[in-house]
């Protein structure tokens, strides 16, 4: 993946900085980013879309967080 890439390009000359991630972060790729250890965090936008926050659609951005809760769990990644 091209962007895990390029952190951890940059990683390397800037080793005590932290990286969070906002742009393109999809439940397919989210551990490829935060199983990195520059990163700190990651934007997950795909969580609460748009249409069901206008709509007030609470039970279906509740089962996204809770899917990317699950995805993230299986990383062995860090808490929030």
């Amino acid at each position: 993946m091209i962007v895990t890439e390029g952190i951890k390009a940059l990683s390397a000359p800037f080793g005590d900085v932290r990286f969070v991630p906002t742009g393109g972060i999809t439940p397919h790729n989210v551990r490829s980013y935060i199983d990195l250890p520059s990163v700190l965090a990651v934007g997950c936008s795909w969580m609460v879309p748009r249409d069901l926050v206008s709509s007030g659609d609470a039970d279906a951005i509740r089962a996204l967080v809770e899917g990317a809760v699950t995805v993230l769990r299986g990383t062995g990644g860090r808490p929030s």
